[in-house]
């Protein structure tokens, strides 16, 4: 394992995506992690932050800290039998320790908020999905980004630099700085 001092993966959320109704709404930032080469773009749940569980609602701005989490819904062969085709190109796909989730003083482990595979809203009851590019469609005659695309391989990336620098040396830190779409 590298050890790494001060590593953080740091999300500005950028952009909101507002489909008609909660479940299928997101909101989409960038993200980059420190000593490393990594960045790419994170979809979450639609707004309004909350600390409470089973909201489908984003978690507050701030700096958390990261934990391997593993339950029966997100077993660490979760996505063994996926017919995605970059996962199923893996020797391996089963994750070593599980899934990163965060947590601080004012969000509680048992929130549940995970780092996992997804594209859009929909995806996620208040997680983090982890994409190399913004996935876009055309609303209204005009280019609207309503999520991530390329998110199995980000995941896995992650998950690497995770194992790799030991999940208790990084924090997650979420800021906000929002651009009109």
């Amino acid at each position: 394992m590298r050890r790494v001092n001060n590593c953080v993966i740091e999300i500005v959320r950028k952009w909101t995506y507002w489909s008609g109704e909660n479940s299928s709404s997101a909101t989409i930032s960038t993200f980059s992690v420190s000593n490393s080469n990594i960045s790419g773009y994170i979809t979450e749940p639609y707004g309004p932050d909350t600390t409470q569980k089973n909201k489908d609602k984003r978690i507050p701005i701030g700096e958390y800290k990261l934990t391997w989490h593993v339950s029966n819904k997100f077993s660490k062969d979760k996505y063994v039998n996926s017919t995605n085709s970059y996962i199923s190109s893996l020797d391996d796909p089963c994750l070593n320790y599980g899934f990163p989730k965060l947590y601080n003083e004012s969000v509680a482990k048992s929130r549940g908020i995970l780092i996992h595979i997804g594209v859009r809203g929909e995806h996620s009851e208040g997680c983090l999905l982890p994409g190399k590019e913004k996935l876009t469609s055309n609303i209204g005659g005009k280019q609207t980004i309503i999520g991530v695309k390329e998110s199995p391989e980000q995941f896995y990336t992650l998950i690497a630099f995770l194992e790799e620098v030991g999940i208790q040396n990084v924090k997650l830190i979420i800021k906000e700085d929002y651009e009109q779409q």
